[in-house]
């Protein structure tokens, strides 16, 4: 949460506000190779107000990790206007899973 308070900037907060929620979740997923590598993030069954996303190719994913990621799209989307964000884990790299993957679901 804090990362995504120190790193989108007032122009980009600005920005945010003005695009739809899926816009600034589709564009979220060039950010993280620039926080993990090699790492890779994908959106599925996006819908008005859910989505569910994907992480893969990360080398050694804790789960540490996946609640640092977790708190920085949850605080994305506080930004962005959401009242009410929640996000559930349905795999976890750092349990054993093939893929990391969130539910989440906002107002």
């Amino acid at each position: 949460r804090i990362s995504a308070d120190y790193s989108l900037n007032s122009f980009l907060k600005v920005f945010m506000k003005i695009r739809s929620v899926n816009y600034t979740l589709k564009h979220a997923i060039h950010i993280l190779p620039t926080y993990y590598s090699p790492s890779a993030m994908e959106l599925d069954s996006v819908g008005e107000n859910t989505c569910v996303i994907r992480f893969s190719e990360f080398s050694e994913m804790a789960a540490v990790v996946e609640e640092r990621i977790a708190g920085w799209i949850e605080r994305v989307l506080e930004i962005h206007g959401c009242s009410i964000v929640n996000i559930d884990f349905l795999t976890s790299i750092a349990k054993g899973d093939k893929s990391t993957e969130f539910e989440l679901h906002w107002k």
